[in-house]
């Protein structure tokens, strides 16, 4: 590549696939401790195929390879959303995953607005400590032949990441549990249902944003007090809120069966925002 002359129009992309391949063999011969060496930007191209359904095992195992991961070994795999302009902020954003995690963190992009984390280690990651301010959700531990099943768990659960007062920016798809069943139902079928229908007319009213951020409030508070406090409201006003809201809906947010309803229309709305 050291040459005379112009640069050629393939220079860039072939010192990265250089750069990539340089690095799997890299990591195939380092020592099992440095941690250091064995991370960095993944080839985006080995990283779907590793989380392909479709995929059949030696196609993920060779995949794996060349990333520089043993595939006998076990991984955990960590969907972040966010935009990404160029490698650079997906390769820093990598660093301090693997730093903050100390352990292997293999990181590529996936899309614009998606990035693929793969770390390994018997040991699921912690998010405590882990200071970004992205939407993101790890999956459970698994062998690496099975990294598309991690995947869907890490994708399904980022849906839920950081919606309204109650959901965690980073959390692990076992905090999510039965819920997740709600983000498997047709977008048409919630879309038509009359209740998210209800939350949708809400949020499109006037202060609407005000309003569902008022009843977001409510529904995860033991008490109006505490909610008005949360939501930096007087007591009284909330209250007058409220029953606006609850006349909307037909429906009173402080009776049990009533309030499962509103609540899970309005997480079921979020959700369709969040897809």
């Amino acid at each position: 590549m050291d040459r005379s002359g112009t640069r050629g129009d393939l220079d860039d992309f072939i010192l990265e696939r250089m750069a990539i391949t340089v690095s799997a063999v890299v990591n195939r011969s380092a020592p099992s401790g440095e941690a250091d060496l064995a991370a960095g930007l993944a080839d985006p191209a080995l990283a779907q195929l590793l989380v392909n359904e479709k995929a059949n095992e030696a196609e993920r195992s060779r995949a794996a390879r060349l990333m520089g991961i043993d595939p006998s070994s076990h991984v955990q795999l960590i969907a972040i959303q966010g935009e990404f302009s160029d490698s650079t902020q997906v390769e820093r954003l990598g660093v301090s995953l693997r730093d903050a995690w100390q352990r292997p963190a293999f990181t590529a992009q996936l899309s614009r607005e998606i990035i693929i984390v793969v770390t390994t280690g018997r040991m699921p990651i912690s998010w405590s400590g882990v200071s970004i301010d992205l939407r993101a959700a790890s999956s459970g531990v698994v062998e690496v032949l099975a990294a598309p099943v991690a995947w869907n768990q890490a994708r399904s659960a980022l849906r839920f990441a950081g919606l309204g007062r109650s959901w965690p920016r980073q959390l692990e798809a076992t905090q999510v549990g039965v819920l997740g069943a709600l983000a498997k139902l047709e977008p048409a079928l919630v879309r038509d249902d009359p209740d998210v229908r209800k939350i949708e007319s809400l949020a499109a009213s006037p202060g609407g944003d005000e309003s569902i951020r008022i009843l977001d409030t409510v529904l995860h508070s033991d008490s109006l007090r505490s909610a008005a406090r949360d939501a930096n409201f007087h007591h009284s006003s909330i209250q007058s809120r409220l029953a606006t809201i609850e006349r909307r809906f037909g429906l009173s947010v402080r009776s049990g069966l009533d309030r499962q309803r509103v609540a899970t229309a309005l997480l079921l709305w979020q959700l369709q925002g969040a897809s």
